[in-house]
Formats: C-alpha cells, sequence, structure tokens
C-alpha cells in the first residue's frame, strides 16, 4: 500500500515538473516587446499625432505588447473627444491580433499633456 502512495507522490511531482519546465519555455518563447519595458509596473508611450503614419505604427507596436503581455491600457489625451477615436483605433488593432483577449480599456484627460498611452503589463 505504501508503494502505491509513493508511486503517486511520485507521478505527481513529476507532472508538476513537466508543468513549471512547459510555463519557463513559454516564457522564454515570448517575443520581445516593442514598446514597454515589463518588469516595469506601466509604461507610458507618447504619440507622435502630428505625423499619421509615424502613430498608426506607434499604435501597431502597442497593440502588439498589449496581446503578448496582457497589459491593461489608459488613454490619457488633452482633449475629451480625441479619446473615442484613439481608444477605437486601439481596440481594432488588438482585436485584429487576438479576439479573445480580455484586456481593460479606459481613458483619462489631462490638458495639461499631450496623447499618452499607459500601458501596465499583468503580473505572472
Amino acid at each position: 500500500m505504501v508503494g502505491g502512495v509513493n508511486g503517486a507522490i511520485t507521478q505527481a511531482r513529476k507532472a508538476e515538473l513537466e508543468q513549471a519546465e512547459a510555463a519557463l519555455k513559454a516564457a522564454e518563447a515570448k517575443p520581445a516587446a516593442k514598446v514597454i519595458d515589463p518588469a516595469a509596473t506601466s509604461t507610458p508611450v507618447a504619440l507622435d499625432t502630428t505625423h499619421i503614419r509615424k502613430m498608426q505604427a506607434q499604435l501597431d507596436d502597442i497593440a502588439t505588447d498589449v496581446v503578448n503581455y496582457n497589459c491593461d491600457v489608459v488613454v490619457q489625451v488633452p482633449r475629451k473627444a480625441d479619446a473615442p477615436w484613439l481608444e477605437a483605433l486601439l481596440r481594432k488593432r488588438v482585436d485584429k491580433l487576438n479576439p479573445a483577449l480580455e484586456w481593460k480599456l479606459s481613458h483619462r484627460v489631462d490638458r495639461a499633456q499631450p496623447a499618452i498611452i499607459i500601458l501596465s503589463p499583468a503580473k505572472p
């Protein structure tokens, strides 16, 4: 009877070790961040709203990091009217990369600051 219990414990430990190794490999396989610092609690990214092509490229990179690092996002804008527009642009890009991703998107207005996207990666 004792041998059966020890065998079950051995099997459970082996399965646990395999799970830990798989998680480690998945973490190592995660693509490099494009705009965020994954170790930081949040990363602000100032948007270049004067050059539409540059801003589109920035939003593409931001969306990639949102999907890869499961980031929550705050869109900080100088005018209330800018928030829905920027949120829609970002939401469309994220949904294209991963429609099933559950992420938080919010906004705030700060008239003294330019348009900024603040990314907060999920903690492992």
